[in-house]
């Protein structure tokens, strides 16, 4: 889940509430978030990951104003396409079909804090993720997948990427492994020219 607001926003939020001390500042911006949102609702678990997710991109964002020595011109031009960009929640909103037609799982202890925490999917291992996936892989073609994926990549600001998606995916056969030939040759060359 995307928070619907750039990092430029939310930036600008904190600027706003500017209260000298950074941890009252991240305090209020996650405040801000849940409540802007609607999250009030979500399990201990799920609030935890959410404020943890606005705590890393405040110390990221506070490193990078540190960085441009406090220089709003600097800082707002050197980070433009970072700037906006929306931050991503880990919160699940969506439902899987096979997951919604389980029972609930009836828990022998009443406290919400045991177990396993969960990791958002960028945390998650390559078999996680094949796992985490499979359904939307069975039930959809590889061209919905890629276009799909196109389509994510412009929205977030990386059309270059899109561009090399559409360029390895569409084009002809071989285009993706003279792709692949070309970037293996230029990382090695590049390894031995440092």
């Amino acid at each position: 889940m995307e928070i619907p607001k750039t990092r430029k926003e939310l930036f600008d939020i904190l600027r706003q509430h500017n209260s000298g001390d950074r941890s009252d500042q991240c305090s209020y911006l996650k405040d801000y978030v849940i409540t802007e949102m609607g999250l009030q609702n979500l399990s201990r678990e799920e609030l935890w990951n959410v404020r943890n997710t606005i705590s890393r991109f405040c110390s990221k964002l506070f490193q990078k104003w540190e960085d441009f020595q406090r220089k709003n011109d600097r800082f707002v031009r050197e980070n433009a396409i970072w700037l906006e960009q929306k931050e991503v929640l880990p919160v699940h909103v969506a439902v899987h079909e096979e997951e919604s037609s389980r029972p609930p799982v009836e828990c022998a202890s009443s406290s919400q804090g045991q177990g396993r925490s969960r990791r958002t999917f960028d945390q998650s291992s390559k078999r996680t993720k094949r796992r985490k996936t499979e359904a939307e892989r069975k039930n959809f073609s590889t061209e919905e997948l890629v276009f799909a994926t196109q389509m994510s990549l412009r929205e977030s600001g990386t059309v270059a990427a899109s561009n090399l998606l559409h360029e390895a995916a569409e084009t002809t056969p071989k285009r993706a492994t003279k792709i692949s030939l070309s970037w293996k040759k230029e990382k090695k060359h590049n390894k031995f020219s440092l």
